[in-house]
């Protein structure tokens, strides 16, 4: 059950990334370092130095989580023996620090203003303030039962989203914990949204792209900030049908990719979600099977290349793939097993 609930989670998770230039004139003389996580718990990892060309990477660890700051990539996930939540960096891909214990097991990490910020399972928010040499926990959840399925970074505003259990009504809430950061101090409250009234939605895969930061939940709806520090937010806005909105991706200026697809089932296919106009608009059109597996991370930066992680099930147990597409999402090629 544990497992089940784990991959529930980092199904969710989002791909953080950060150019090593600071400039789009550099960006062509500037190598980029990405990273996208495996699979429920697999010890695996997909890195790239030009946003083009991926290697796997095999950790001494599951993966549930990976971000990177542009020179610096971050692996987080659990011993698939002791059961402990561990990290590792890397300034290459190649060379890989030694695993520290993490405070809590994470489902997304974003590194960002020189910190990195994770938050996961058990309602846990860390933060690193060393380049990833040690974590602390700046936030521990209230409630019993509760998951950070996505964490983002604006300005002053460190926002993360999840679900917890409210033996109230029986089913889980949408719930998002926003916090102001300043020297030293850290004021969490708790941002009050249309997930909150209505039972039943998880909050997960969150995304901050040019021109809109939106969350989405496990029922097709999608929710979109009205302040740029994301504390006040738009009534729920249904996507296309009760598919839960899993991987995202902005693709520049304007554009944002949204994954709707059920979790926990090979049944039933994926569907693209795509929008030209910062999510004003989606067109879900695109049946999204990659050959009857489920996407669940993306990344890219024009509708011309774009890849997805995915899960398939060969009857041993889940497994990553990576995929890629050059048209837009209609046609997808296995890249790597």
């Amino acid at each position: 059950i544990f497992f089940d609930k784990q991959s529930t989670r980092t199904s969710t998770m989002k791909l953080q990334l950060a150019a090593i230039c600071a400039t789009a004139a550099l960006q062509g003389a500037c190598a980029e370092l990405a990273i996208l996580p495996g699979v429920n718990n697999e010890a695996k990892a997909y890195i790239t130095t030009d946003g083009e060309t991926w290697s796997v990477y095999k950790p001494p660890f599951g993966t549930t989580a990976a971000c990177s700051s542009g020179s610096e990539l971050y692996l987080m996930g659990m011993h698939q023996q002791t059961f402990d939540p561990v990290a590792i960096k890397s300034s290459d891909g190649k060379t890989w620090s030694d695993p520290v214990k993490i405070p809590t097991i994470v489902v997304e990490c974003e590194a960002s203003d020189g910190n990195i910020y994770a938050s996961g399972y058990n309602g846990g928010v860390i933060r690193s303030t060393d380049g990833g040499d040690s974590y602390d926990l700046i936030y521990k959840t209230k409630h019993n039962i509760e998951s950070f399925n996505s964490i983002l970074k604006l300005d002053s505003t460190l926002i993360t989203f999840g679900d917890y259990d409210d033996p109230t009504v029986g089913d889980y809430r949408g719930n998002a914990i926003e916090a102001r950061l300043s020297v030293g101090n850290v004021t969490w409250t708790e941002v009050k949204g249309d997930w909150f009234n209505n039972g039943g939605y998880a909050l997960q895969s969150a995304i901050s792209c040019p021109g809109v930061v939106l969350v989405g939940d496990d029922t097709g709806n999608y929710y979109v900030a009205e302040d740029k520090h994301a504390t006040t937010w738009s009534d729920r806005i249904f996507l296309n049908n009760t598919l839960g909105v899993g991987g995202s991706v902005c693709i520049g200026d304007t554009g944002v990719w949204l994954v709707q697809h059920e979790d926990m089932s090979t049944s039933q296919d994926a569907i693209l979600c795509v929008s030209d106009d910062s999510a004003k608009t989606f067109d879900c059109s695109t049946d999204l099977t990659l050959a009857h597996v489920k996407p669940l991370k993306l990344y890219g930066k024009s509708a011309s290349s774009v890849f997805a992680t995915s899960r398939t099930n060969d009857g041993l147990g889940e497994s990553t793939e990576l995929w890629h597409t050059t048209n837009g999402g209609k046609h997808w090629e296995k890249v790597l097993p």
